[in-house]
């Protein structure tokens, strides 16, 4: 008795190997060979009968004009676990978006229908606008940025605009325009605009402490160098802090840009980089943590 499996089918060719014969280094051939068949319709049936594979821990392979049924390996089953596991995952973020709107419909109609948000009369205030830089990687934005937000930006009252940067070594060029620009007086509605160089820090954190002590306004906004605030959302922030009477809000990012970020290297290059990034951010602001 060789020891293989005792089912026969017409057309097969499994010659009858007496034990011992396969050598540890010559299992899987002599294995191979004993379930190999002259069609498919044969290997398919081997396959329905033999109750130990049966289909789901064995695939067919044609080797030499034969059809061979072979048993999944390592390598196979690690990317069904992969495989898996995305899925897995794909599933429970549709779960969670579609939790989160079935939940907010819900809300809507036990409240009666979606209030309008009727604004409070809120008293002028200072702002101080803080943009925390690492300047040998933001050099090329910063002056965009700031002229934005100094140009673009309603305040609900006195607006200062404070960039704090870093910099391992003197970059002459932007630090010198940064000094023109703090020494403009004709910023609209008598806007201030300062530039703070903390030369013992080594982080963003170093550049915020500092900026807590060259401010001395109540309320402060913090954006990063490379925010095109829209025009309203600082006086909706303001509103919306005074309305539900806490110490800060967050509002939500979205990408501004999409067509301009690539993907590839031209002349192969697609603009989905961005919309990658977009849809990120869309998930992060808008469907976990909504702003306040």
């Amino acid at each position: 008795h060789s020891g293989f499996r005792s089912f026969l089918a017409p057309g097969v060719v499994r010659p009858i190997a007496p034990i011992g014969t396969c050598s540890k280094d010559s299992v899987r051939v002599c294995a191979m060979t004993a379930d190999c068949f002259t069609s498919l319709a044969q290997a398919r049936e081997a396959m329905h009968l033999d109750r130990t594979l049966g289909g789901w821990l064995s695939y067919i392979a044609e080797r030499d004009a034969q059809h061979c049924v072979e048993g999944y390996g390592f390598w196979h089953y690690l990317l069904a676990f992969c495989l898996l596991l995305t899925s897995t995952n794909g599933i429970l973020v549709g779960l969670s978006c579609a939790f989160i709107l079935v939940r907010r419909r819900i809300k809507t109609a036990v409240r009666g229908g979606k209030k309008e948000c009727v604004p409070v009369k809120c008293p002028e205030a200072s702002i101080t606008a803080i943009i925390p830089c690492y300047l040998p990687n933001e050099q090329f934005i910063i002056e965009e940025t700031v002229k934005w937000i100094m140009d673009e930006v309603d305040s609900p009252g006195q607006l200062t605009v404070l960039v704090v940067y870093n910099t391992p070594h003197d970059i002459p060029n932007i630090e010198a325009r940064l000094a023109q620009m703090q020494e403009r007086v004709d910023w609209p509605q008598g806007r201030r605009f300062k530039a703070l160089r903390v030369r013992e820090s080594t982080s963003k954190s170093a550049n915020l402490n500092a900026a807590w002590a060259e401010t001395a306004d109540d309320l402060v906004a913090i954006y990063d160098a490379d925010h095109h605030p829209d025009r309203r959302s600082l006086v909706l922030l303001y509103e919306k802090l005074i309305r539900k009477r806490v110490a800060m809000v967050q509002g939500s990012v979205y990408i501004r840009n999409l067509e301009q970020n690539q993907f590839g290297c031209s002349p192969c290059s697609v603009p989905c980089l961005g919309r990658l990034i977009d849809a990120e951010f869309f998930w992060d602001f808008f469907l976990q943590r909504p702003g306040q």
